[in-house]
């Protein structure tokens, strides 16, 4: 029997509909990746390296029984299921869903395709207010440093709004 893992995710968005996004991403990720254990209220923050329009972003927690190979595979099936059109991985640009890896439990993976932890988690409050909701004493596998802690040294001086309104 296969072992089920803990995982984190960050996901965003900030194109069409966003509310209705989430609700569809939730959903998928039910479905095709495992059950959604906890989620974070949703933040709207700015766009980050590029201009667009606000992003509406949440994390969640899932167990999963997918290896992280096949959970990144899945992953983008979702994104481009959900309308989003990759281009070049180097240039941001507004998307109608993104879907980043933050931690497969204590896993460090270090590929071409492939990083985990993710390598910029800590230096964004996007991804920090969130989890600090929902797992603010998991420590990072590499930096062995917990999330509450990040939280506190992030220099990030993009401070995202927390919507009154929770993901469903």
């Amino acid at each position: 029997m296969i072992k089920k893992k803990l995982i984190f995710l960050s996901i965003g968005t900030n194109l069409g509909d966003r509310f209705e996004n989430i609700k569809n991403v939730l959903k998928f990720l039910d479905l095709k990746i495992g059950q959604i254990k906890s989620r974070s209220s949703i933040y709207e923050s700015k766009s980050l390296g590029f201009y667009g329009p606000d992003f509406f972003n949440l994390c969640v927690s899932l167990e999963t029984k997918l290896p992280p190979k096949k959970l990144l595979d899945e992953l983008f099936k979702i994104e481009i299921l959900m309308g989003r059109i990759r281009t070049d991985k180097r240039k941001l640009i507004s998307r109608k869903i993104d879907i980043d890896i933050l931690f497969y439990d204590n896993k460090i993976i270090l590929s071409e395709k492939l990083q985990i932890p993710h390598p910029r988690l800590q230096n964004r409050n996007f991804v920090l207010y969130p989890m600090m909701e929902i797992a603010p004493n998991l420590k990072h596998p590499v930096l062995k440093i917990k999330i509450s802690t990040l939280f506190k040294k992030c220099s990030d001086t993009n401070i995202p709004l927390k919507l009154i309104v929770k993901a469903s």
